[in-house]
């Protein structure tokens, strides 16, 4: 299942990614994907949001906004506002999430991490060992990036995020 994103307000940077609305549960495939790699490094807005199967705690409206920012420097920053899901079960709907550190790429992966790992020490395995860590299959061709990722946001399930590039 796919939303749109929404604008970005003044008052709240978003990133956007996620799925839910009234189909919460639903099961649609991801669509085509190839993980191709490329040059990361630019701003970007979250357009849409797809999951293999129904996220682990899908709920809401399915909205979602944000940006997420690779610079040269081998840094990343993310600002995010998901109504499709929540982290725990039970939990509210919904989340905003702010995220920053390292990234590195290893052939057609993204590998991040918080600031406490940076370049070759930020695991592409699957590891864990910073609070913010997330791998996942990406593609830049031109000015679209989509990552695929089980992990990132934790969403519980394979979830195809697409991004524009920022003007």
């Amino acid at each position: 299942m796919a939303y749109a994103g929404r604008p970005m307000s003044r008052s709240k940077f978003v990133w956007s990614l996620v799925l839910g609305i009234a189909a919460c549960g639903s099961e649609e495939p991801v669509g085509d994907f190839s993980a191709c790699g490329g040059d990361l490094v630019a701003g970007w807005e979250l357009t849409e949001v797809a999951h293999e199967g129904a996220p682990t705690y899908a709920c809401g409206s399915g909205a979602v906004s944000g940006t997420l920012f690779f610079n040269p420097n081998g840094r990343y920053s993310l600002n995010v506002d998901i109504q499709a899901w929540t982290r725990t079960a039970g939990g509210d709907c919904g989340f905003t999430a702010v995220y920053g550190g390292f990234y590195r790429t290893d052939g057609t992966t993204v590998c991040l991490g918080d600031s406490s790992a940076s370049g070759a020490d930020i695991p592409c395995d699957g590891a864990r060992p910073t609070s913010q860590h997330a791998t996942g299959a990406y593609c830049v061709d031109a000015d679209t990036l989509q990552v695929r990722s089980a992990d990132f946001l934790d969403p519980g399930t394979s979830t195809t995020f697409t991004f524009r590039r920022r003007s």
